[in-house]
């Protein structure tokens, strides 16, 4: 048995570290982050109420259904049913009643509570589209930076090597006489700024690695590197900013849900002057009731249920 653990946990080990060791590219960066990040499944399930809250719209032209059980005893002096006067018995008596309603008019609020909640509901997809696009540009600035970062790092790395070699033909110089101490200090002053730099530009890329797998939303940046493109990354720069401008009018998603969200509004200042039209609504009714009182000779159940029983059909403004 603990053979099989240590097997299992050896496997698991070696499957973390080539799933963390290997080059992310930037398609499989942006794909990870939409399937992973929070703010887009919060933006899913907030589409999914709104969707709710259309199905609740529409569901208010449907009929209203109301039902009610009620079973009294009564004990001591209390009005007797037979004949209203007050004596000390012991009575009970059960009713129930079922009622109905749907609306006809209602000055028009239903229909534009459904179009509101229609158009809610498109904003809401427009906003699920947004966080999508939002995570998507935030992983392609993520995945630049460290991209600038690793050319910087290796610009310093140059750098440095340069410098290396001067201060040795600096040295070799001085040997001969042609260069003097000053010049050799100059050179390690030189290098070990060198130095500092590179140390400053590994910082800048461990931070950029950070950055982008917390928008990844991986458990740690150990072992993350992203893989260089072998061809430019021009495409992603726009290429005419007034065609760039005029286009994100069209298709971006925050413009949409703004304008969703405009004409819902539109439709709930409707919605209140709904509340200048009369209501008109179709309702129904049924009671009865059932009732026993000790010393009495009391009808049958069967007997009071027919005789007991009402019904209502009416109009309410």
């Amino acid at each position: 048995m603990k053979t099989k653990i240590l097997i299992i946990s050896v496997l698991i080990f070696a499957c973390a570290n080539i799933y963390a060791q290997k080059k992310w590219t930037l398609q499989e960066c942006i794909q990870h982050a939409k399937e992973n990040s929070i703010t887009v499944r919060m933006q899913s399930i907030a589409q999914q109420n709104q969707e709710i809250k259309l199905n609740s719209a529409k569901n208010q032209r449907l009929p209203n259904l109301n039902a009610s059980l009620n079973q009294i005893f009564s004990f001591g002096r209390n009005a007797s049913p037979a004949d209203n006067s007050y004596q000390s018995i012991n009575s009970s008596s059960t009713s129930l009643g079922i009622s109905a309603s749907v609306p006809l008019f209602t000055g028009f609020q239903i229909p534009n509570q459904i179009a509101a909640a229609k158009l809610d509901l498109q904003a809401s997809i427009a906003d699920f589209e947004k966080a999508r696009e939002d995570v998507e540009l935030s992983v392609i600035s993520a995945y630049l930076q460290i991209l600038y970062s690793n050319e910087l790092l290796e610009i310093a790395k140059n750098q440095h090597n340069l410098s290396l070699s001067q201060l040795e033909r600096i040295k070799e110089l001085y040997e001969h006489g042609k260069a003097s101490e000053a010049q050799i200090y100059e050179i390690k002053s030189q290098v070990a700024n060198d130095e500092l730099v590179i140390v400053q530009s590994k910082n800048d890329v461990q931070l950029a690695i950070l950055a982008l797998t917390q928008l990844l939303e991986l458990e740690s940046p150990e072992g993350f590197d992203v893989e260089t493109p072998e061809t430019n990354m021009d495409f992603l720069l726009p290429s005419n900013s007034a065609q760039t401008y005029a286009n994100a009018l069209s298709t971006r998603a925050a413009i949409r849900a703004d304008e969703y969200r405009l004409a819902s509004s539109e439709k709930s200042v409707k919605i209140a002057r709904s509340g200048y039209y009369p209501k008109l609504s179709l309702g129904a009714e049924y009671h009865n009731n059932y009732y026993k009182i000790n010393g009495y000779n009391n009808l049958s159940f069967a007997q009071q249920i027919k005789n007991n029983d009402s019904k209502y059909l009416k109009k309410k403004n």
